[in-house]
């Protein structure tokens, strides 16, 4: 009985602890963009839930998550450059996978909230002396 027991409770904290990161997680992050070369820049983040915008660098933007590639464009007068920076699954995503949760990667997949961006993106942009 006691074996039935200790089962059944390892059964509960394995299902409560792959829950999806739609629940546990958030589907929107902070990113930061960084332009060490030319500072004071205008940069428009792209991913395939919308386009963010900061206005000088470096700067910090709110953007939804997503399964695709960020794209970072930075300007400053005629000075220009684009990096394009790859999401990545994300801990709980691991967990679905681990613990059977194909519901909860379906779900995290799709909504992007499974995949994180790097927190800081260094933009390679250099302004003319």
């Amino acid at each position: 009985m006691l074996n039935f027991n200790v089962l059944s409770a390892l059964a509960v904290v394995a299902m409560l602890s792959s829950g999806c990161s739609n629940i546990m997680n958030d589907k929107t992050q902070p990113v930061s963009v960084v332009t060490p070369g030319c500072p004071g820049a205008t940069c428009k983040l792209t991913n395939a839930d919308g386009q963010y915008f900061i206005n000088k660098t470096p700067g910090t933007v709110m953007l939804n998550k997503a399964y695709g590639d960020l794209t970072v464009e930075c300007v400053k007068g005629e000075e220009k450059s684009t990096n394009v920076v790859k999401s990545e699954a994300n801990a709980t995503m691991y967990g679905n996978l681990l613990f059977g949760g194909l519901v909860g990667m379906a779900l995290d997949g799709g909504s992007g909230a499974g995949f994180d961006y790097p927190t800081t993106i260094q933009n390679g942009l250099q302004c003319s002396k």
